[in-house]
């Protein structure tokens, strides 16, 4: 018997070489576009993450009077009530149940109120300095942390804030838009730590205060003692 030729001819060889590749190049096509599926997903799970995140940090950047607005605007009338949680089983109508309430304790309440003032004080801040320095924004906390604590004034923040004919940008819309920054917050944080000017009640820019004994003049603002 004569022996079998085992050589294919070269044009051969290149098709058998030219499928062998185009098997090779589906299998990663398939591969490369999973991965692509798999890392869109991912990107619109990370972008909805973000979004959220990015939209309770600037609403709890919000003054309290816009937060108002947004609760008013949900139902929401009163702040010693917060929301009603629905319990599942109100969906089925053969079983009814009565919605769970929770009603915020005096301590709680009297928190929340605390904190919503720190808020507001950094919105002052924002509106009236601004556009200064740390220290002229430490005076202006100063000013407002002084006059809780003296007797001639009201005895808490927003009170001292929302005083007619004190402090304009309360008034005026001015601190319904201020947006405070990190050195803001920074200066209401380290004055509240340790009070580094006591005496002084009064401030005003362009020229000294028309109430209080004149001290000294820190940027744009011209502050005042009693």
């Amino acid at each position: 018997m004569g022996r079998i030729n085992m050589r294919m001819k070269p044009r051969e060889s290149g098709q058998i070489g030219q499928a062998v590749y185009g098997i090779r190049w589906a299998k990663t096509k398939k591969r490369i576009e999973r991965i692509a599926e798999y890392a869109l997903i991912l990107f619109a799970v990370v972008f909805c993450m973000a979004a959220g995140i990015a939209c309770f940090r600037q609403y709890e950047l919000l003054p309290l009077r816009q937060k108002a607005r947004i609760w008013k605007q949900c139902g929401v009338r009163n702040m010693e009530a917060v929301a009603v949680t629905e319990n599942a089983q109100a969906l089925v109508p053969t079983a009814r149940a009565e919605p769970e309430v929770y009603v915020i304790t005096p301590e709680e309440l009297e928190e929340e109120q605390y904190y919503d003032s720190l808020e507001l004080l950094a919105c002052c801040v924002e509106a009236e300095a601004g556009n200064q320095g740390l220290t002229g924004k430490r005076l202006v906390v100063d000013v407002v942390l002084n006059r809780v604590d003296d007797r001639d004034f009201p005895d808490t923040i927003w009170d001292v804030i929302t005083q007619p004919y004190h402090f304009t940008s309360y008034w005026d819309g001015a601190m319904d838009r201020a947006e405070p920054t990190e050195e803001t917050y920074e200066a209401v944080r380290m004055e509240l730590e340790q009070r580094s000017y006591p005496g002084i009640y009064y401030f005003a820019s362009g020229g000294w205060p028309e109430y209080g004994t004149p001290w000294r003049q820190v940027g744009d603002h011209y502050f005042s003692g009693k």
